[in-house]
């Protein structure tokens, strides 16, 4: 695997920890639904931090859009 690949799979496993830090068990419990709406949410801010040229916002919400898929794909596979 490529090393960009291998740091892109460590920081999106990183925001994980981060998210379930910071919100618990209740992301466990959100709908297909909840978790397309908070990607959605994070995609807006990605396209903010481009017209902005803002590269170090863009990498996070890259991350903030990433972990929260991996969630998605998670609920869905549990179904």
């Amino acid at each position: 695997m490529h090393p960009a690949y291998e740091r892109f799979m460590a920081m999106v496993m990183s925001q994980l920890e981060i998210n379930q830090i910071s919100h618990g068990n209740k992301d466990k419990s959100n709908s297909p639904a909840t978790w397309a709406l908070i990607i959605g949410e994070h995609l807006g801010h990605l396209q903010g931090a481009l017209l902005q040229g803002d590269y170090y916002k863009v990498e996070r919400e890259i991350f903030h859009i990433a972990a929260p898929l991996a969630d998605l794909f998670r609920s869905l596979a549990s179904k």
